[in-house]
């Protein structure tokens, strides 16, 4: 059983991450809520909260147009999640996930920037157009392979500005 046990093992690594990125950036929260054992709806809940939640001044006729759009713009997202390599220790892995950077979210704000806006109606009205432009028409920066470490500090420091896991979803999709 070792060595099925090993197969197993990576793959359920590969499939944890994958299942993590899709439902930060697909909306597929199944995978992931089965991995954790948490219940669908509640990770659906964290992720409108935090993920999509738009910002708070944003006038109350755009938030729902804002929060679509960005969905939409993450979902565009493209990443490959590569096959785990075992690293010494209990649940240590190393792996490569394939990014096309999305920078839809940085194209809107930089020509957010740009603009000319005589009230903050204007701002919010220019905002969530162009977060739908963008959505519907993503841009991309070059692919890069991004080598992640997948272990129990990893996980724990997922959150921490200065993570691994943060930076993966930094080069995913760029917002600064």
């Amino acid at each position: 059983m070792a060595p099925y046990d090993s197969v197993c093992e990576i793959l359920d690594a590969q499939d944890y991450l994958t299942s993590c990125l899709n439902a930060l950036f697909k909306n597929d929260v199944a995978e992931y809520a089965k991995h954790t054992g948490e219940d669908e709806s509640s990770v659906q809940s964290q992720l409108e909260s935090s993920m999509y939640a738009p910002p708070e001044e944003l006038s109350a006729s755009y938030t729902e147009r804002y929060s679509a759009a960005l969905k939409a713009i993450c979902n565009n997202c493209q990443y490959s999640v590569g096959t785990p390599k075992k690293q010494d220790g209990l649940f240590n892995y190393i792996i490569d996930v394939t990014v096309t950077p999305n920078t839809s979210f940085q194209s809107a704000m930089n020509e957010l920037e740009t603009g000319t806006y005589y009230s903050e109606e204007e701002v919010d009205r220019a905002l969530v157009e162009l977060m739908e432009k963008y959505a519907a028409a993503p841009t991309y920066g070059a692919q890069t392979t991004v080598t992640v470490s997948l272990n129990f500090k990893t996980l724990s420091a997922a959150g921490a500005e200065d993570s691994e896991i943060t930076s993966l979803i930094d080069t995913i999709l760029p917002v600064e």
